[in-house]
């Protein structure tokens, strides 16, 4: 079976406070990993395992680790994977993460597929005609 690495901008773009500009992030990667998954693909999601250890470390007063070691981590977890996903919400193509974490799968010859939030493949090519 193959793995799907699923990006998705978290932080930045949004003009809420940080805790509920993430909260909305993560409600929306949620749903497009709980509708792969539905799908029968198995999926990988920073965010979605990542916000709930970072709001359980805030919540009980452990120390948080900073961006560096989660982009750290998150490359690890893509090099497992055998694609990446890219969500299109909002904000993606300004997300340092989510374009290292495009750069990463470039460097992999990681097939990249970009979806909307309804999990749909909106075009295999986004960001390559742009630029």
């Amino acid at each position: 079976m193959t793995t799907i690495y699923l990006a998705s901008p978290y932080t930045g773009h949004l003009a809420e406070c940080p805790s509920a500009r993430e909260d909305l992030r993560f409600a929306e990667v949620r749903y497009a990993a709980a509708i792969l998954t539905s799908r029968g693909r198995l999926v990988y999601s920073p965010i979605v395992m990542g916000h709930v250890l970072s709001r359980f470390m805030r919540d009980h007063s452990l120390p948080r680790p900073g961006w560096d070691f989660w982009m750290s981590w998150s490359r690890e977890m893509l090099l497992m994977c055998d694609s990446l996903y890219v969500l299109c919400t909002p904000g993606w193509r300004e997300s340092r993460g989510v374009m290292q974490e495009i750069d990463w799968a470039r460097a992999q010859d990681m097939p990249i597929v970009y979806i909307d939030g309804e999990a749909n493949v909106i075009d295999d090519n986004l960001i390559e005609e742009d630029e």
